[in-house]
């Protein structure tokens, strides 16, 4: 760590003309680039899924099947989460970022599909959990590699 501490930032010219140049503006014009606004979106759909995944899953585990620790979808998650960080990369690496990205959307949707049959059948949650946990890393690791590729060399900092 006290090496980091010699490291510094290349100087940039500040352009006061270039609205660009301001704190917070950067990510803005990024937002506006047409090759990024369905890469942002698909972001945005997994993360709200994934904020929906943290904040009800274990309520609705507790309603629907008290006999069962919501733990046990957590553990499989993260088991998927695991999974999936050690494949798709590989994976859309050779066959490309669309390919592996909407799949793993369809993924995740189809895990947390799968908790409305919970209360029928317990042991879905394994596969419910494993599903979601697979295909919200596996979106999300390729959707910030496929940000990366596009944003131009000097804004890739902004872009992430």
């Amino acid at each position: 760590m006290m090496f980091l501490h010699f490291v510094h930032e290349p100087s940039q010219e500040d352009n006061p003309d270039n609205p660009l140049s301001k704190p917070g503006l950067k990510m803005l014009g990024l937002l506006r680039e047409k090759k990024l606004i369905p890469i942002f979106e698909s972001l945005f759909l997994v993360a709200v899924c994934y904020g929906l995944v943290l904040t009800f899953t274990a309520i609705y585990i507790g309603q629907a099947v008290p006999q069962i620790n919501p733990g046990f979808f957590f553990t499989v998650f993260g088991i998927g989460s695991i999974i999936s960080n050690l494949t798709v990369g590989n994976l859309s690496d050779r066959k490309g970022r669309a390919a592996v990205v909407f799949p793993s959307i369809i993924i995740m949707g189809s895990g947390l599909a799968l908790l409305y049959f919970l209360p029928l059948k317990p042991w879905i949650i394994y596969f419910g959990g494993f599903f979601a946990g697979f295909g919200f890393a596996g979106s999300i690791a390729v959707l910030i590699t496929w940000v990366v590729d596009v944003v131009p060399v000097g804004r890739r900092t902004t872009g992430r």
